[in-house]
């Protein structure tokens, strides 16, 4: 028996139909793959623009809340997401149905945003597959579908409003496209639900831009974590935590304040003052200085007085644990100098009579002229020359006595005297009367019937005269003597 060796014509026609069977399943199933492909890539689209356009609606919410009404939507165009940088330069602004998409907000009631990601024109999506799409988009996804035209319908049912006052004309009289007119809202078209209300979306935002009447809205409610991370260009920082200098902290590094707003550290777990703790803000006047307490847990600390009681410029005080010291020139203009004074010249500007009072010896100033004065014996006089008397001094010599009388009904003697340790006497004399005997000083006074007489020394004593006076109804010079100097 001779076996046959192939294929038979029955097998290969049952073959091929079984192949075409295959064919035909594959490709429905590369048919549903490219259509399922496409429903994702829109759902996505509609997604990007969503997430833009909240991220503008945040940083431009006063501008969006200017612009929606109850009535009148506020038209944002994907040109506008690119623009604020909210999608990258060149992003589409068509679907893959070529449908345009943009964004609609109303502000139903007072700071209440509802927004919606809508599309117009191009190919019109079958209920079937627009389902499909939003789906995709999830919760807040939707669409408008043959069996309510007038209706937004979200994901399975998710929410339902109506088209209404969204179908109006927006703000900008634009379509998506940005030709004139109003967005038109048909059927066969996805929609993405934006919802901003207080309470929710907005709040859990830190806004960068001001928002009337929303100061929450740039109001952080936990502390941030910079993650190491810089913050540059800041025009003013406001401290509330008060602290006190030297107390425990538990953090080297963190700032405070303390109660009078200066700026505190932490620094070896102890609260203390930015920069040096012993230079202080500078006071007004010495009198405020004052009131700035000055003892162990202050002292050394320094403090500049702006305007003094006495001269000008500013003057520098240190604590030295009781009290106010100056580092140079006091408020008073005085500068104490315990060791040696060196300097180049020196400018006199006191200027005082000669033969004045003064005190206490050993002052220096001068005359009106510039010639150098000091104080001797609480007198102002000329600090060169030498005579018989005092050394330094041009004074009656030692030992000398002038005198000088009156004449007429009364006589009196008026006497001047210096003694051997330079010590001036004055007396007045009148034979049988009065002797107010030898007065140390400069003057001496007697009664003589209802005259009253009195010896002076010129106001430059020691080296010019004795003058004799007396008073009734006035004052007189009756006589004047010279002193010897020699």
């Amino acid at each position: 028996m001779i076996k046959q060796a192939g294929v038979t014509l029955l097998e290969l026609v049952i073959g091929l139909a079984i192949l075409g069977t295959v064919m035909v399943g594959i490709s429905q199933l590369i048919k549903l793959m490219g259509e399922d492909t496409q429903l994702t890539l829109a759902a996505q689209q509609v997604k990007v623009v969503g997430e833009a356009a909240q991220a503008y609606i945040r940083d431009n919410y006063s501008a969006v809340i200017a612009n929606a009404t109850a009535s009148t939507p506020a038209l944002i165009r994907v040109s506008d997401l690119i623009a604020n940088g909210n999608l990258s330069t060149g992003y589409s602004s068509s679907n893959t149905f070529n449908q345009t998409m943009c964004v609609l907000v109303l502000e139903p009631t007072t700071d209440h945003l509802v927004a919606l990601v809508v599309a117009e024109g191009g190919t019109t999506i079958d209920d079937i597959s627009l389902g499909g799409i939003a789906g995709y988009i999830g919760a807040a996804g939707g669409g408008i579908y043959t069996s309510a035209p007038t209706i937004i319908r979200g994901s399975v049912g998710g929410y339902s409003l109506a088209i209404g006052n969204f179908g109006n004309a927006n703000h900008l009289g634009q379509k998506c496209d940005g030709s004139s007119g109003a967005v038109s809202l048909t059927v066969g078209h996805p929609v993405q639900a934006l919802w901003f209300a207080d309470g929710d979306s907005t709040s859990a935002f830190l806004y960068r831009n001001s928002i009337p009447g929303r100061p929450e809205l740039n109001r952080m409610n936990t502390d941030i974590d910079m993650n190491n991370n810089d913050i540059s260009n800041v025009a003013t920082v406001q401290i509330n935590t008060i602290v006190t200098n030297g107390t425990a902290c538990t953090t080297n590094g963190v700032v405070a304040r303390d109660a009078t707003g200066a700026v505190m550290s932490c620094q070896n777990l102890t609260w203390q003052p930015q920069g040096s703790a012993y230079w202080k803000d500078p006071v007004s006047t010495k009198a405020a200085l004052n009131t700035i307490p000055c003892d162990a847990s202050t002292a050394w600390q320094t403090r500049i007085v702006q305007t003094p009681s006495v001269g000008t410029g500013p003057r520098a005080y240190t604590c030295n644990g009781s009290s106010w010291m100056p580092l140079a020139v006091d408020d008073s203009g005085n500068l104490t100098v315990t060791g040696t004074l060196s300097l180049g010249k020196a400018l006199v500007n006191d200027v005082v009579t000669e033969g004045s009072a003064c005190t206490p010896n050993g002052l220096v100033a001068r005359d009106s002229v510039g010639l150098i004065l000091s104080c001797q014996s609480s007198l102002w006089a000329k600090a060169s020359g030498e005579s018989g008397g005092l050394k330094g001094l041009l004074s009656p010599k030692a030992g000398k006595t002038i005198s000088c009388s009156t004449s007429g009904a009364i006589s009196v003697t008026y006497y001047a005297y210096v003694d051997a340790t330079n010590t001036p006497y004055t007396r007045v004399y009148s034979p049988g009367n009065y002797d107010s005997g030898w007065v140390a000083g400069f003057t001496a006074s007697g009664r003589v019937t209802n005259f009253n007489f009195t010896a002076v020394w010129d106001p430059a004593a020691y080296s010019k005269n004795l003058t004799g006076t007396y008073t009734y109804t006035s004052t007189t010079t009756v006589c004047t003597a010279s002193f010897p100097f020699s």
